[in-house]
């Protein structure tokens, strides 16, 4: 994964790595963007918006999105803490002049 900081938003990175991780699981699935946003009862613009962490996705949405896809969002946030983990744990000496 390839990051590209946003630096008005703090958690650019982790909302990053939820987007990328869901739209992995739907496009293995081959679902498309609109089946998702209809069980959503939202837009395919914005689910595109939050796999492309354009804005972050509140709770209740990730749940419904994990659910629209068929996973199960404990099993999915597990696996967007350890990407997300293992991505923090490689870059940490960016983050500490970052954040010096």
């Amino acid at each position: 994964m390839v990051f590209i900081r946003k630096p008005d938003r703090i958690n650019y990175e982790f909302d990053y790595v939820v987007g990328q991780t869901l739209k992995e699981k739907r496009t293995r699935k081959d679902i498309p963007l609109q089946q998702v946003a209809d069980k959503l009862g939202t837009t395919k613009q914005a689910i595109f918006r939050y796999e492309k962490a354009e804005v972050s996705m509140k709770n209740s949405i990730f749940q419904k999105y994990c659910y629209a896809i068929g996973e199960n969002p404990v099993d999915v946030y597990d696996e967007i803490s350890l990407r997300y983990m293992r991505y923090v744990d490689s870059h940490k000496k960016e983050i500490i002049e970052k954040e010096g």
